[in-house]
């Protein structure tokens, strides 16, 4: 091996070697801590002379006993949740970002968080859960406060259609007989069945069954779908019910949609490739007054709502990329953080001003925009 003489190194030279044995050390660190379960599984350590996990991890690679506990309810948490068990056991993620995800997935979204875990840094993934968490929170508490409603609906039901009659020993029973003890559940099975709605997944629970539609329609749309029916009708060779052409028509809509956006995508992505590796400073350069009148707006500060954090970054909502201009109406000055979230496509109505801003659940992924975005994060991963 070469000898290395750090006094004739230059500063970027030891800069570089820094980083180097620096991501070295994180990687060797994230794949002990995806081997460490499967030695407790073992009792390797026993095996080895050592008298607990903690002391196995202690020497080997200086792990304290709280950071082994944290690892070890780690891979508890993800056992049934096999990407982010992948990203754990084989390194590729460090235990600390999996842990922020490893309580909110389930193993049916546990896909949609293995790729924000991949694709967001730690700070944002984060602040992304905690407004996730914040969402999950409003929507059960909307669920008690409505379930409340309908046991106050259901009782009252049952004062108004139900009469009593006492008895001479003074006891009441109902003048219909019940279950002991489920007169407001029997009523709640017959409100329920005359007041139930259908939602998303309900209503796709059974997709193959024909429902039946009514509405109006122009003479002029009713044309244009009779010649629609005719054209496949001809090209099939087969009878086609209006239902079926409907069906056909949205389908088309949606996929000339997704391939009108990959074209758009392609030909910006192949415009910018080809005009940034000429003159990139000329072309993304901020003049310093306008840099300083945006900063007056926030004083400094992110715009995010709520956010107190300094502004490192100028974000143009409507992409550089696709709009190569400096509008100060459209560039809005944001922490690391929030750039991050903007960049991922999770920030809501963000071409509006910024007191309107929320968190997505999920992005837009037909917008030209998250298109731009990958590509953006694809050179900081």
């Amino acid at each position: 091996m070469e000898k290395i003489v750090l006094s004739l190194l230059s500063d970027s030279e030891l800069y570089q070697k820094c980083k180097i044995y620096g991501l070295n050390s994180k990687q060797w660190t994230r794949k002990f801590a995806g081997i460490l379960p499967e030695v407790l599984r073992r009792r390797l350590h026993r095996r080895r002379g050592f008298s607990s996990i903690h002391e196995f991890a202690a020497k080997l690679a200086g792990m304290n006993q709280s950071t082994v506990n944290r690892i070890l309810q780690l891979a508890s948490k993800i056992e049934n949740k096999p990407r982010l068990r992948e990203q754990f056991e084989q390194g590729l993620q460090s235990w600390s970002k999996l842990e922020k995800v490893a309580y909110i997935a389930t193993p049916e979204d546990e896909g949609k968080w293995a790729k924000r875990v991949e694709i967001m840094p730690q700070a944002a993934l984060e602040l992304y859960v905690q407004e996730m968490r914040k969402e999950n929170n409003e929507i059960e508490k909307n669920k008690t406060i409505q379930l409340d409603t309908n046991v106050l609906q259901l009782s009252t039901l049952a004062v108004q259609n139900y009469r009593w009659e006492s008895p001479p020993q003074g006891t009441f029973a109902p003048e219909k007989k019940y279950e002991k003890n489920n007169i407001l559940g029997n009523i709640q099975n017959e409100y329920t069945a005359e007041n139930s709605t259908i939602s998303y997944e309900n209503f796709y629970e059974n997709s193959h069954e024909k429902r039946t539609l009514s509405f109006p329609v122009s003479q002029e749309a009713e044309f244009q779908i009779r010649l629609f029916q005719q054209k496949l009708e001809k090209k099939s060779g087969e009878k086609m019910s209006l239902g079926e052409v409907l069906e056909r028509l949205l389908k088309n809509s949606v996929c000339q949609k997704c391939l009108k956006s990959i074209d758009e995508t392609t030909t910006i992505i192949q415009k910018m490739n080809n005009s940034e590796k000429k003159n990139p400073a000329s072309s993304r350069y901020l003049p310093m007054s306008l840099k300083r009148s945006i900063l007056e707006r926030t004083q400094g500060h992110c715009v995010f709502p709520g956010c107190l954090r300094p502004a490192e970054i100028f974000h143009h909502t409507k992409r550089f990329a696709l709009q190569k201009e400096h509008n100060p109406d459209s560039i809005q000055p944001l922490c690391k953080i929030h750039e991050r979230l903007a960049h991922t496509g999770l920030i809501q109505n963000e071409e509006l001003s910024a007191d309107k801003w929320k968190i997505f659940k999920e992005p837009d992924t037909l917008l030209l925009k998250y298109r731009i975005d990958q590509k953006v994060n694809s050179y900081r991963i």
